[in-house]
């Protein structure tokens, strides 16, 4: 196996979440970094050069985060540069590449190009040209076919401005299928006890209820849920959180009937070449890094971020921003979540955001989730594996 020249490295650089509230994920995208790093270099580089990157713990703080990007830019003089986990990284660091007319990759992030509309970004997650529908018209969807057709809906979401988008788009995608909403209200952060506002929905006998949370909200209200014994035909929604390993030890059994959007699972349809390998090498890794020990829903993505990096570059031949992304607007890209292909604005020319219902969940550990059958993809077609199960079971 060749290793990296010695000639000049290319210096990628970028801010993450290694401390802050969102470091799991932040350091699971900063493990499959490593492990691309070092499978190129042991190839002999990227151009035949080194990769070496510069990175900056930023803690989740917006406010750092245009600073970094600059001293990244100006005084680190990197190649590259790349977008962290998230919206909060994304949003703060876009608009200081545009300026400067870098090339920018993110993961994970939600509309983040709506505004500025600038024509060098690219994102790693599968929403589509619409993010503020897609986490929500799957599960839509999936309800207008059970029979007979469900009539009214249940909202709650965390206190966030991402949620609070994401809501409006499940109004509209919920309208257009003519269920009637009854309940719409916000968890705040600082209830301890949510159990009051469970009973609240649970009065108004929605026959669908959809959530919009992170992860702390997913284990305080899937527990209120249950404690209250919320009954439905079918309950979940853009429930950030339940892809992690940490929630779903927490959760266990309980997730058993949920229906909640997620971009990867273990099932036979998403078998796609080289994830199976990514993984293992992942997972081998995870707990010394003490990071999320399944790595199903940020690790692939974020190896596929390097992916799409590595392919554009070796296409083209060279580190020439303007250059790289008119190729990334026509090219598809080979990667261990599939192919992509990415619209006008960055985002991924169609939405793949899948819907799974959790099954046969037992309190057993993590392990249960490596294989198929606990997180059955109910959206879209191409990668279903199977019916939902109705009611809910309170």
């Amino acid at each position: 196996m060749t290793s990296a020249s010695a000639g000049k490295p290319i210096r990628i650089g970028y801010s993450s979440d290694l401390s802050g509230e969102q470091a799991e994920s932040g350091k699971a995208a900063w493990l499959s970094h490593q492990i691309w790093r070092e499978e190129i270099n042991a190839r002999g580089g990227l151009l035949g050069r080194p990769v070496e990157f510069v990175h900056y713990d930023d803690g989740n703080d917006p406010a750092i985060v245009p600073g970094l990007y600059a001293k990244l830019i100006d005084e680190d003089k990197v190649d590259l540069v790349l977008g962290g986990y998230g919206n909060t990284n994304q949003s703060a660091a876009l608009p200081v590449a545009a300026e400067r007319q870098k090339l920018f990759i993110g993961v994970h992030g939600t509309a983040i190009n709506e505004k500025l509309n600038y024509d060098r970004y690219f994102q790693l997650l599968p929403t589509g040209p619409n993010a503020r529908l897609a986490m929500s018209k799957g599960f839509m969807d999936i309800a207008a076919t059970l029979r007979p057709k469900p009539q009214t809906l249940a909202l709650l979401r965390g206190d966030d401005a991402n949620q609070a988008m994401i809501m409006t788009g499940a109004r509209e995608t919920a309208a257009a299928h003519g269920f009637r909403i009854v309940f719409d209200e916000v968890c705040p952060k600082d209830v301890e006890d949510p159990a009051p506002l469970m009973r609240r929905l649970q009065a108004a006998e929605p026959d669908i209820v959809f959530f919009s949370l992170y992860p702390t909200d997913c284990v305080r209200l899937v527990n209120a849920a249950r404690a209250v014994g919320l009954e439905a035909r079918m309950v979940g929604g853009k429930m950030t959180g339940v892809q992690l390993a940490a929630v779903k030890a927490k959760l266990g059994s309980r997730l058993n009937g949920i229906v909640a959007h997620d971009i990867y699972s273990p099932e036979p349809t998403m078998n796609f070449p080289g994830i199976e390998r990514f993984l293992a090498r992942y997972r081998a890794r995870a707990a010394e890094a003490g990071t999320d020990a399944l790595g199903l829903y940020v690790p692939p993505f974020a190896y596929a971020q390097m992916e799409v990096l590595q392919q554009a570059v070796e296409t083209v031949g060279a580190i020439d921003q303007a250059a790289l992304a008119r190729y990334m607007h026509q090219a598809t890209f080979k990667t261990v979540v599939g192919d992509i292909r990415f619209g006008p604005q960055g985002e991924w020319e169609r939405s793949r955001i899948i819907w799974v219902q959790y099954r046969n969940v037992t309190d057993d550990g993590i392990d249960q989730f490596m294989r198929p059958g606990r997180q059955v993809i109910l959206y879209p077609d191409e990668f279903k594996s199977g019916e939902i199960a109705t009611p809910f079971p309170g």
